[in-house]
């Protein structure tokens, strides 16, 4: 079922360039734009993999007649300025007829206004900030696969404050584009559910920074009934590890940036009872994948 997903989303991104370019050919390119290095590498092999598997499967089901589709492998190693130069790569090569990127929101705002000029139809896998895709919105050239954080943030947001009566909340990003505006996204939602004053304050961390004492020395003497932290995995880890080392016991919340076993294997038991607002099921907990 997820490949099959996956091969009408390529359909998507055909029917985009035959429409806006009027191209015609045997066979085409279409070119991923995904971490394939570095620390995120893992969600952006997964992503490939599964891209070029359905692509695969889509050519050898003769679904598509006589055209050919050949999956570009681009690697951006989770860096803006390569996904941007990738990003132009692909408009500039007359045989791509679409592409897929980026994992994270970074990268999305990075290369999306490269894919809107060149009219290249793309789909943005995993970016959830609404600035990737709203500009273009009349284009009919850039598409997501889930959820912007307006969305996402309002829900958890609702949650903190409605259900679980969180009242004093302390918000931090790791000043990365998604986490700024996850924070951002989810101190509006909750001042505007209550007014402002439930979340208490704001910092930023930064990526690779492994010692957060002093921040949690801080958060302690706040008498906060709980955290959310917008960040990616590794750094969430080990705040979460301090935060129950330090004696800071209360929920930490954050978004599909912890929602991994990356997280789960770093933090260990710490990672016990940690909310992650995600847009729905891993997909192994559907009947059909």
């Amino acid at each position: 079922m997820y490949r099959s997903k996956v091969f009408l989303l390529a359909a998507v991104l055909i029917a985009g360039s035959f429409f806006s370019n009027q191209v015609k050919a045997d066979s085409y390119k279409l070119y991923v734009n995904l971490p394939l290095s570095g620390p995120w590498s893992s969600f952006g092999e997964g992503m490939f993999n599964s891209f070029k598997l359905a692509i695969d499967q889509g050519n050898a089901s003769g679904e598509l007649g006589n055209l050919k589709l050949e999956v570009v492998r681009g690697d951006n190693a989770g860096d803006s300025a390569q996904a941007a130069s990738l990003a132009t790569k692909a408009g500039t090569d007359a045989k791509v007829i679409g592409a897929f990127c980026c994992w994270s929101s970074g990268l999305a705002l990075a290369t999306h206004s490269t894919y809107n000029r060149y009219g290249v139809p793309t789909i943005l896998g995993g970016s959830n900030d609404h600035r990737s895709t709203r500009p273009f919105h009349k284009s009919a050239v850039i598409f997501r696969n889930s959820p912007y954080d307006l969305i996402n943030m309002k829900m958890l947001a609702t949650y903190v404050t409605n259900y679980a009566n969180m009242k004093r909340v302390f918000a931090i990003d790791d000043n990365t584009a998604f986490s700024v505006t996850q924070a951002n996204e989810f101190t509006k939602a909750a001042d505007k559910l209550h007014g402002k004053g439930r979340v208490v304050g704001r910092e930023s961390v930064q990526l690779g920074e492994k010692d957060f004492t002093p921040l949690i020395t801080k958060l302690k003497g706040m008498n906060l009934d709980g955290v959310f932290y917008a960040g990616h995995m590794v750094e969430a880890a080990l705040f979460r590890q301090q935060m129950l080392k330090l004696g800071l016991k209360i929920p930490m919340m954050s978004s599909g940036g912890v929602f991994s076993n990356t997280y789960i294997k770093t933090a260990g038991e710490a990672s016990e009872g940690t909310l992650a607002s995600f847009w729905g099921l891993p997909l192994d907990h559907y009947p059909e994948g």
